[in-house]
């Protein structure tokens, strides 16, 4: 899909690409290079610098490229009200967000914005990422997310299912939902959740950006804001749902670095109880949030590493043969026979004297 520049400046762009940017020397020249490249070419980039200190500002303006628009906070103002200055300058009727370290593919625009005039009902729309270090080069690492609308709306309930660069949303419901709210590090996470009770939400399959991880990324500087951030989300959610929402329970549907802290037998109550609840009201569609809750259930189970644990597998109503990949049952069959092994090797073992 081309179009012709000259002729697209004389009307209002399709597409508004969305770079907030503070300090991002090292990187922002490839970012917008990456912009600047795509096969759809009906865009403008908003670039908002957030008050650099460093040469971020002398890079942006050494574009000559009509399409860019700079918008400078005089002063470092944040990321919740950075990203949204996009609720009143942003011209296109779709937004699309490149976080001013990361890249886009040069087909990016272009496979979303088909998607969106195919799928009328499609308010957010992400993608898989390749993984690259701080020197630009992938690590062999993907970012894979959940696809289908019904399987990432019951994902988001647990986790958030997007790359934040890879995100393409109507310009129309992201005003209709006033932009990110202040939940620090994680308002992008609190923003999709807000829409998906309302509007499908979806990644495509294709990997149409590469994510920097570099020691400098939001997740890894401020992960105490992060994890309490989510944490806040849980229980909003949960009391939606109708479940108590104590921090326990916050934190067995949240983050995964607290799976040691719990018993099985309470993460069974508590999905046990998501499950029917679930089934009872249909906040989510039942077969896609029964096979989410099981894949969480599987994990709680292979991380416990036992043999208690995972005899527990088994256990209905978490448990169903359909909602079992091959890829966990190859798993299940390796971590069975260990056990088979371990426990047998115990049992020939003379005792000690």
């Amino acid at each position: 899909m081309t179009n012709n520049i000259t002729e697209n400046l004389k009307n209002r762009p399709i597409i508004t690409v969305f770079m907030p940017a503070y300090n991002a020397g090292r990187y922002i020249y490839e970012a917008i290079e990456s912009i600047r490249c795509q096969s759809f070419q009906n865009f403008e980039l908003l670039i908002v610098d957030d008050g650099s200190t460093d040469n971020t500002l002398h890079i942006i303006k050494s574009f000559s490229d009509a399409r860019i628009r700079l918008i400078q906070n005089k002063v470092n103002k944040g990321l919740v009200y950075t990203r949204n200055i996009a609720l009143t300058e942003a011209k296109g009727d779709f937004i699309a967000i490149l976080d001013s370290d990361d890249i886009a593919l040069n087909n990016r625009l272009e496979k979303q914005y088909e998607t969106f005039l195919q799928r009328p009902d499609l308010a957010v729309l992400g993608s898989q990422a390749y993984v690259i270090n701080k020197d630009g080069n992938r690590t062999g690492r993907k970012i894979t997310n959940a696809t289908g609308a019904e399987l990432v709306k019951s994902t988001i309930f647990f986790e958030n299912p997007f790359v934040h660069s890879s995100v393409m949303m109507r310009t129309s419901v992201f005003k209709e939902f006033g932009g990110y709210h202040n939940y620090s590090t994680a308002e992008d996470y609190e923003l999709f959740i807000r829409i998906s009770d309302k509007y499908e939400v979806d990644n495509l399959t294709e990997y149409l950006v590469e994510y920097r991880v570099h020691g400098d990324n939001i997740s890894t500087t401020q992960l105490p804001l992060l994890q309490q951030a989510v944490l806040d989300m849980k229980a909003d959610q949960l009391k939606r749902l109708g479940i108590a929402n104590d921090l326990a329970h916050c934190e067995m549907v949240s983050l995964q670095s607290f799976q040691n802290k719990y018993m099985l037998k309470d993460y069974f109550k508590l999905y046990k109880d998501l499950l029917y609840t679930n089934r009872k009201n249909n906040f989510f569609e039942i077969h896609s949030f029964e096979k989410v809750l099981f894949d969480r259930w599987f994990n709680v189970i292979m991380n416990k590493g036992d043999k208690t644990a995972f005899l527990m597998l088994f256990k209905p109503p978490l448990f169903d043969w359909s909602k079992i990949t091959p890829r966990q049952f190859r798993k299940t069959f390796k971590k069975s026979l260990k056990e088979i092994l371990y426990i047998n090797k115990i049992s020939m073992c003379p005792p000690r004297v």
